[in-house]
């Protein structure tokens, strides 16, 4: 079972101190089934950290296997599109854009989503995308 960990949680994994319980997740690492997407790894890395923490989390990231879509195709651009006029007709909040990206790359890959953000749980409990469920 592959999962692909949405920036949300990573920043909480990366945190000095955090309040969640992350177990399940170094369960997933040791287990080597996280999987990422390159918004992820953008997102994660264009937050404010020192030179030494970049680097550890570059090597995590470069560990992982990528999921991405091709995000030069038209295809892809319109499977956004398609994800959006879905939230619209089940009345869910549309997440932003890189949201949309996050699970358009488990939608096609048909990998769980773990996930703490409310607007992109909410918007794949309304596609019936499966969790994770720590």
């Amino acid at each position: 079972m592959s999962v692909l960990v949405d920036s949300s949680v990573w920043i909480e994994f990366f945190q000095p101190k955090t309040f969640l319980s992350l177990h399940p997740l170094e369960s997933l690492i040791q287990e080597r089934d996280v999987v990422t997407c390159l918004p992820v790894k953008t997102e994660v890395l264009s937050g404010k950290m020192s030179g030494e923490m970049r680097k550890v989390i570059e090597q995590a990231f470069d560990a992982m296997d990528f999921v991405d879509l091709d995000w030069n195709s038209r295809e892809t651009w319109n499977s956004l599109i398609e994800i959006s006029q879905k939230a619209q007709k089940k009345k869910v909040s549309i997440p932003g854009l890189v949201d949309r990206m996050i699970l358009a790359s488990c939608l096609k890959s048909s990998i769980i989503l773990w996930t703490l953000d409310r607007k992109l749980r909410g918007l794949a409990q309304a596609l019936r995308h499966p969790l994770f469920q720590p």
